[in-house]
């Protein structure tokens, strides 16, 4: 199952690439970066990723169906919303 980009979000700083990163391995995820891009694979499926200009944008790569696909999208954005909300706190 290979799909377009989808941009997640918008005014995303590179310091929540770093975040997230680490919060998918602690609920044991692998997580593959390279600059700002990389690859996320779990039981939930397989997704790639890149930041851009403060852009998020997401590629499902593989889905299992272990949960509808507007699910995913919708986890993925509140996700990286989320890490951007730590970020500013961080630097509050």
């Amino acid at each position: 199952m290979m799909q377009d980009w989808r941009t997640i979000a918008e005014g995303v700083p590179h310091e929540a690439v770093g975040l997230m990163a680490q919060q998918l391995t602690e609920f044991g995820a692998e997580v593959e970066l390279a600059e700002n891009r990389g690859t996320v694979s779990s039981i939930a499926g397989q997704v790639c990723f890149r930041l851009e200009a403060g852009r998020f944008d997401v590629k499902i790569l593989q889905n299992p169906g272990h949960f509808p696909e507007k699910m995913l999208w919708g986890g993925m954005r509140q996700f990286v919303e989320e890490a951007i909300e730590r970020v500013k706190r961080v630097e509050a």
